[in-house]
């Protein structure tokens, strides 16, 4: 028997080495035959229809790369064909069409598939809407057969994502892998996503960009011709492909959840989900956090803003963002609290929940830091080094850019620290998961540590300038520029250290209390008698002495007895 279990453990282990070793090179050889078509397609389309004028050096130039891209795909071609029909030979066995290393490769082959077609088919797109926004063909990447490479290259992203989710799809457990074939899938799922999002984003933002600046009228007249044209096309480009990869992504996730509900409550699905409105959050959060500097120092500081042309330049660019940061982090929002009510809260969501909470508490203190930092050393930099005078404005835009990172890290740090505390405070067992749980001590005592770090580094600083000053140093200011920022960072550290140390004593009795609560609650409860209260001492003792006569006299009584049944016996 004992023989037989080590047989079968040394033959999954021999079948993971296989499946590693097949899929691997069939991925390598997949990928390398994909760049070898890519190169194949630019140089023949090229030769094609860019034939005329051609000198001896590019013919020559174009049959090195012809040889060598064609080298390349003939030998990972029969690679790949060579490992691909072995696999598919053991497509019998349910272990080998279920394994993760199999998803491995199909789901890494359909991203490369995904990223031929969305790169090669952006920029036929965007070189096309170029052209229609009237920029210059001499500037086009798509003329003189470029575009025969794009569009035949994406058609052979396409065809083979289409072949492979088929061949996904034929497996028969689509949307109900189980252990890691599902992680793989969701891990997909979970990065297309998200690229599909920055994508949306980023891409519409370029393009309001150039839109409000077209709008306006405030194009540089410097820039190359056609520049405009460029980043618009650019910037629309990345918006449409970003948000069709972001909703057919979505789609087949609902698809799977609506077929299998449990899926909505796995850790990567919530991961992307919470991904999302962090990412969404920042794209509204960091430009208004600069939009509310720029009001702060030209409305109640007075500073120059420079023209109107200038100052609307700058606000284009943290504008553009927020429409669609707006939006998804709505859409994201909504999204989580309609399937936590729908298909309710698993222990892998609410462990990534928790992990939220807190990695955007400790973003946002590090923020909150930060901004008190630069108001505090605005403020002493006023009253002991510069004292108001008009060459000292130059306290203005720290205290400036503090404020408005305060306007948005407190919001933020306080409703998620908030929102743990008010958890942690429970006095029952869910409290005791909250304050016993890796995010929090995590949290709490990577705060302490970093407080305890730079309270050693800047007051140490500052003491060391006090006994310089004290012991008449020459050349040493106490309150000198370096000195002043010490001070204000030595001392915002403090504050939060002292915080975040007195919250870990919090934790520690409320822990302390919830421990005797439960050791009282478990004790056994005493029976009813031994509640009563004992006899008097004196009345006691004289009922112990009657019965210990009485039981005296009663054995005198035996051996008596016991003497007269020995006396007949022996007569």
């Amino acid at each position: 028997m004992h023989n037989s279990s080590n047989s079968s453990g040394f033959d999954i282990g021999l079948a993971a080495i296989r499946r590693f070793y097949f899929y691997i090179v069939a991925l390598i050889s997949l990928t390398a035959a994909l760049f070898a078509i890519d190169g194949l397609l630019d140089i023949l389309s090229d030769a094609w229809l860019n034939s005329a004028g051609v000198g001896v050096g590019a013919i020559g130039y174009r049959r090195d790369i012809i040889a060598r891209n064609g080298s390349i795909l003939l030998v990972a071609s029969a690679v790949f064909l060579l490992h691909w029909t072995y696999i598919q030979q053991r497509l019998n066995d349910a272990t080998e069409r279920h394994a993760a290393l199999r998803k491995l490769f199909l789901y890494g082959g359909l991203a490369v598939a995904i990223g031929f077609a969305a790169v090669q088919g952006g920029r036929l797109l965007s070189g096309a809407a170029f052209l229609a926004l009237g920029g210059p063909e001499n500037r086009s990447d798509i003329l003189s057969g470029g575009w025969l490479h794009l569009l035949l290259m994406s058609g052979v992203g396409l065809g083979l994502s289409f072949f492979l989710q088929r061949t996904l799809l034929a497996d028969g457990d689509y949307g109900r892998e189980t252990t890691r074939a599902g992680t793989v899938r969701r891990l997909f799922q979970t990065i297309l996503g998200l690229a599909g999002l920055i994508g949306l984003i980023f891409g519409s933002a370029q393009a309001l960009r150039i839109v409000w600046e077209i709008l306006l009228n405030l194009t540089d007249p410097g820039l190359n011709i056609g520049w405009s044209q460029g980043q618009l096309s650019g910037g629309l480009t990345a918006a449409i492909i970003g948000g069709l990869i972001l909703r057919l992504n979505e789609r087949r996730w609902q698809a799977t959840i609506r077929a299998n509900q449990s899926e909505a409550g796995t850790a990567l699905r919530r991961f992307f989900l919470y991904f999302a409105v962090v990412l969404s959050a920042l794209a509204v959060l960091a430009p208004a956090a600069f939009l509310l500097r720029e009001a702060l120092l030209i409305l109640f500081f007075g500073e120059d803003g420079g023209t109107l042309g200038d100052l609307l330049r700058r606000m284009g660019e943290p504008l553009s963002f927020i429409p669609a940061g707006l939006i998804s982090w709505f859409w994201y929002q909504r999204t989580l609290v309609r399937e936590a009510e729908a298909y309710g809260v698993s222990r892998e969501a609410f462990i990534i929940r928790r992990v939220y909470h807190y990695a955007v508490a400790a973003v946002a203190l590090a923020l909150l830091w930060f901004g008190l930092v630069e108001i505090l050393s605005a403020g002493l930099d006023v009253l002991f080094t510069r004292s108001g005078s008009a060459v000292g404005r130059f306290w203005i835009r720290p205290l400036v850019t503090g404020l408005s990172l305060l306007a948005v890290s407190v919001p933020v740090w306080t409703q998620h620290w908030r929102t743990v505390q008010q958890a942690a405070r429970q006095d029952d067992a869910a409290g005791h998961a909250e304050r016993t749980s890796l995010p929090r001590r995590l949290y709490l005592y990577g705060v302490a540590l970093a407080g305890a770090v730079l309270i050693l580094v800047n007051l140490s600083q500052v003491f060391y300038r006090l006994f310089q000053l004290l012991l008449d140093v020459t050349g040493v200011g106490f309150f000198t520029f370096e000195g002043v920022n010490e001070l204000a960072r030595g001392l915002v550290a403090l504050a939060l250290w002292l915080a975040h140390v007195m919250a870990i004593r919090a934790d520690g009795r409320s822990e302390e209390r919830y421990r005797l609560n439960n050791q009282a609650a478990s004790e056994p409860e005493q029976p009813e008698h031994a509640a009563a209260p004992l006899p008097h001492p004196p009345a006691e003792r004289r009922i112990l002495e009657e019965r210990i006569a009485a039981l005296e006299k009663e054995l005198s009584a035996a051996r008596g007895q016991l003497a007269e049944m020995t006396r007949v016996k022996n007569a």
